[in-house]
């Protein structure tokens, strides 16, 4: 037992090096080239209402190419109660999720209402885009196209 044991702690010590690596690295912690859902038609997708924000939390959004782009975390109601801003978690918390603001206008519900489809955002978008609540701005590019 004795001799397993420094073999355990240096495994541990290696994984937890390799996984700091893969966060300080600058990749995206976004599953790139993973591709969640087929190709969506906007035609076939719904706008975001304010009945539809109750169920958004926790569903995946895709951009239009069907890649994913994250999770919703929140979503901003504006003055009108529809929703004006969706917050969305890019990544794995423990590999150092980031999160951004999007356009409710620019996301649709999927037919299945199972997605929320990003529309004109790529993935380059969000990984460009600043952190939700950093200084400067939390809006999207997506909301100036």
């Amino acid at each position: 037992m004795r001799r397993r044991l420094p073999a355990l702690v240096l495994f541990l010590i290696a994984s937890l090096a390799l996984s700091a690596l893969g966060a300080c690295s600058g990749v995206t912690p976004l599953t790139q080239g993973t591709q969640a859902t087929p190709p969506v038609d906007p035609r076939t997708t719904e706008k975001l209402t304010a009945a539809s924000t109750n169920d958004l939390k926790g569903k995946e959004v895709v951009a239009q190419d069907g890649f994913r782009l994250g999770t919703v975390e929140e979503v901003v109601p504006g003055p009108s109660g529809k929703p004006a801003r969706v917050v969305i978690a890019t990544g794995k918390i423990a590999m150092g999720s980031k999160k951004v603001a999007l356009d409710a206008g620019k996301l649709r519900l999927s037919a299945d209402r199972k997605t929320v489809v990003a529309l004109d955002t790529t993935q380059a978008d969000i990984r460009d885009m600043p952190a939700y609540g950093e200084t400067g701005s939390s809006t999207s590019k997506a909301a100036g196209k």
